[in-house]
Order: C-alpha cells, then sequence, then structure tokens
C-alpha cells in the first residue's frame, strides 16, 4: 500500500452488473498493459487507445463508456473528479477526461493500494 496516495473517494466504490464486469474483463485481458513508469510513486498502468489493434477499438470504446455510466467518483491530488470502475479483477480503471482526447487514455491501479488508506483516512476525518 502507497503511504502518500493523494485520493479522496466522492462516491463509496461499488461494482457494475456482472454482464458489464464481464465483458470488461474479455477486454482488459487482450490488451497490453503498461506500467506508468513516469509516476513510479502511484503505481498504474494504461492503455492508449491509438495503440491497440483496430479489431479491438470497439471494444475499447465500450470500456470507455461503462467507465462513464458505472463508475464511481474520485479525485487523484488536485484535479477534477474522475469516474473510476471495479471489472471485478481486483483493479479499478479510469479514463483520460482531457477534452482534447476523451478516453484517449484507460488507467488502471490495483484497488488494494487505495481502499484500506482511504477508510482509515475517512475514520480519522469523523467520515
Amino acid at each position: 500500500m502507497n503511504a502518500t496516495l493523494p485520493f479522496r473517494l466522492i462516491d463509496p466504490p461499488h461494482d457494475p452488473p456482472e454482464e458489464v464486469q464481464r465483458r470488461s474483463r474479455e477486454f482488459i485481458a487482450k490488451v497490453r498493459w503498461t506500467f506508468a513508469s513516469t509516476m513510479p510513486q502511484w503505481p498504474h498502468e494504461y492503455v492508449v487507445r491509438a495503440r491497440i489493434p483496430r479489431a479491438l477499438k470497439a471494444d475499447y470504446d465500450q470500456l470507455a463508456a461503462d467507465i462513464g455510466v458505472y463508475g464511481w467518483r474520485g479525485v487523484f491530488g488536485r484535479k477534477h473528479p474522475h469516474r473510476y470502475m471495479n471489472a471485478g479483477d481486483g483493479f479499478r480503471y479510469w479514463r483520460c477526461e482531457d477534452p482534447n482526447c476523451w478516453a484517449c487514455v484507460i488507467n488502471r491501479a490495483r484497488n488494494d493500494d487505495l481502499l484500506p488508506r482511504q477508510l482509515r483516512l475517512d475514520e480519522e476525518a469523523g467520515r
């Protein structure tokens, strides 16, 4: 667990419908995830839409859309809220929200580095 993770939950994390999780995991297993080496203090991986095979782009777009529909909100650092989605595989997924490249990148990070620390911070704050 990363003790300095600057993350704040807005909504309680929840799981999307099982069918959404299943189709998400099918796509997730087909693509190569890249470790974000420029941010080793906040371990996560990403996949870039422009680098995936054409045959998988519709599945990528579906995951990006599902994150928007079924995701829960959280804030990382001082940035605006993102939607995060669980896929039943121990990771949370979020998309790039930059208006110049909507969903051009989907990121993932392990949930176990977030939830125990967040629960402790919430208890300390009396939430």
